[in-house]
């Protein structure tokens, strides 16, 4: 039960609908199946040619069969109730009871269980009327002495008893493994890239890598302003009593008094209580910070004996406020990570480039929005620590990014989809009174002269409506007089211009006829696209066709990791410059005169590059 999940998974993005639909129709099958054989076995038992209906010999290997689909029938049912459980629909004991009950009564049916309890209970005793009816006949002595009217066999409460013993202790015993089984498999995780499951014992048996790690994950999200506004996360299993951030623009790393540090902010926790295990994430917004600064961080609690400060020092740098004649900055980009050993390759190369920030369209963790799956976060955040993060120097990348649909489950998600994308992703300054959760899920961020909008490609909100009235207020503000901005760009996960999937999927088409007419009238220059596991690079586009200037580029399409049997096989179309199928991430620099990108593969080399200019 527990191998099949992760195959279902990967043919289904509906893996939970899915896995129930699998084993519903396991059951009806066999059921069919097994009933159509026994009929057929019943017909073959029987010589009707003979005038007496003489039965022969039934087949053994079909009623073997028979049996066995049978059996199949009922542990399927049963299957479809700890399903449920698997899926937090119902709660463990709820489906161990709902399978017990399912397999008894099964069982009951197709032994004639049933049959021998209601005569058994009828005062538990033989019939005298039976007796007197069968001595009149055949006498008593045949009624005594004689095959399947022996008396013992007349005795339905020994029948019954009998009956029960044999194949009723077997039965208790299987639906003690249901309610074991239910136990054992209810909050599964079941993820991808690399394909994985984890059960509630096999995580507890591998322990919570937090436990033992206080502050656990620090890092750092962009906020509205690079150069000026970054907010600071970190995790711990304990609830602070007053959680701190210190900071300062020179280094304290030896020290061990947080009187050292020049400034300290106060910061808002919100507990994650969905998880199985303790989970705390703290939020310290700091905000009119010095632009091109270099700057260090140390979490701390304010105890009652004093400050104390926890963990080591690490450090980050503010964008500049505004980019002067030959002046630049690089970033790093990509989507569809996972976990995977491709992952791992990238990413170190993604880090000795020394990227201002790294920006991640979507499909980070593949986590599904499910919330035993807390420990591939884990994974994916200890990557980014041990690989992305510049190392003996402490220095922390800062991350922008857009929602996937693998951090909700899937596209046109609910808004209690999201156990960890909104809470551990905060990129914006949150009220000390709010929760995480009900923050949107676009948001724009200005790094230097470039402006960078992450958006919701439907996988909660609607490109249209809202959203897209949103993204014509940023546009329009960033022509604003006295505006730094040079670039406009947009990072959002499923894409307007697919190189895999077809031009008219429902979400594509979505997005293009919501946000195409805004990037057009607006000028955005350059949408950086993901979700189909592949390479692009389109021609400059305007009005659904290219354009030999003024358009806008879309590059992707989100194979940060994704392995070999996930990579896509891309087509050729009428607005694709270059599409191939492999995984990479882009390197970014920004000038005021140009953008060059360029596209590393896992093994380091550059297979592909442009120069973006507003000449096109």
């Amino acid at each position: 039960y527990l191998f099949t999940m992760p195959y279902v998974l990967r043919y289904s993005q509906y893996w939970s609908y899915a896995s129930l639909g699998f084993f519903v129709s396991l059951f009806f099958v066999s059921f069919v199946v097994a009933q159509v054989l026994k009929r057929y076995i019943r017909y073959r038992s029987v010589n009707y040619a003979s005038a007496d209906f003489v039965e022969t010999k039934p087949p053994k290997k079909k009623k073997r069969l028979a049996r066995v689909l049978d059996g199949i029938a009922a542990f399927a049912g049963a299957l479809v109730f700890v399903c449920t459980a698997t899926f937090s629909y119902i709660p463990w004991y709820a489906a161990g009871i709902l399978s017990s009950v399912w397999l008894i009564f099964y069982w009951g049916i197709k032994s004639s269980y049933f049959v021998h309890l209601g005569i058994a209970c009828r005062w538990c005793r033989p019939h005298s009327s039976l007796y007197e009816d069968m001595e009149d006949e055949v006498g008593y002595s045949m009624v005594i002495s004689d095959g399947p009217f022996a008396k013992k066999n007349l005795n339905p409460k020994q029948k019954f008893v009998r009956h029960s013993v044999r194949q009723g202790v077997p039965m208790l015993l299987i639906c003690g493994l249901m309610f074991l089984m239910a136990w054992a498999s209810a909050d599964v995780c079941v993820t991808m890239h690399p394909i994985s499951a984890s059960t509630r014992i096999s995580r507890a048996i591998a322990g919570d890598v937090c436990a033992n790690r206080d502050p656990c994950h620090v890092y750092v999200m962009v906020g509205r302003n690079m150069s000026n506004e970054m907010i600071v996360h970190w995790h711990s299993t304990r609830s602070y009593k007053a959680p701190t951030l210190f900071f300062d623009t020179t280094t304290h790393y030896t020290e061990a008094a947080s009187s050292e540090y020049a400034y300290n902010v106060t910061a808002v926790s919100y507990h994650m209580s969905k998880l199985e295990v303790p989970r705390y994430v703290y939020y310290a917004t700091l905000s009119n910070l010095t632009p091109s600064t270099k700057y260090y961080i140390r979490v701390g609690d304010i105890l009652e004996s004093g400050p104390q400060l926890l963990g080591i020092e690490w450090s980050f740098e503010t964008a500049m406020a505004s980019v002067g004649p030959n002046e630049t900055f690089h970033f790093v980009s990509g989507g569809d990570m996972g976990r995977t050993q491709v992952t791992q390759d990238l990413t170190v190369l993604a880090g000795k480039t020394n990227p201002l920030f790294a920006a991640i369209g979507g499909d980070l963790s593949y986590d599904n929005g499910i919330a035993a799956c807390y420990g591939r976060w884990d994974a994916w955040f200890d990557l980014i620590e041990n690989y992305l993060y510049a190392k003996p120097e402490r220095r922390l990348v800062p991350l922008v990014v857009s929602i996937g649909n693998h951090e909700a489950g899937n596209f046109y998600a609910p808004e209690d989809a999201f156990t960890f994308y909104k809470s551990y992703f905060v990129q914006e300054p949150l009220p000390a009174n709010r929760d995480p959760n009900t923050l949107q899920t676009y948001q724009p961020h200005v790094i230097g002269n470039l402006l960078m909008l992450s958006l919701d490609s439907f996988v909660y909100s609607d490109p249209a409506g809202p959203q897209a009235a949103w993204i014509s207020s940023q546009l329009e503000s960033s022509y604003a007089s006295g505006n730094s901005i040079m670039w406009r760009t947009a990072m959002y996960h499923a894409p307007q211009w697919p190189s895999v999937r077809k031009l008219e999927d429902s979400v594509s088409k979505a997005c293009r006829e919501a946000w195409g007419p805004i990037f057009d009238h607006y000028g955005v220059d350059i949408g950086f696209e993901n979700h189909d596991h592949a390479y692009k690079r389109t021609k400059l586009m305007k009005g659904g066709q290219p354009v030999a200037s003024n358009g806008t580029l879309f590059i992707g399409d989100g194979s940060w990791g994704v392995e070999d049997g996930y990579r896509r096989h891309v087509a050729k179309r009428f607005y694709t410059e270059f599409a191939i199928s492999a995984s990479f991430f882009f390197t970014i620099e920004v000038s005021n005169e140009y953008i060059k990108a360029e596209a590393i593969n896992a093994a380091g080399t550059v297979f592909d590059s442009f120069n973006y200019t507003k000449s096109g």
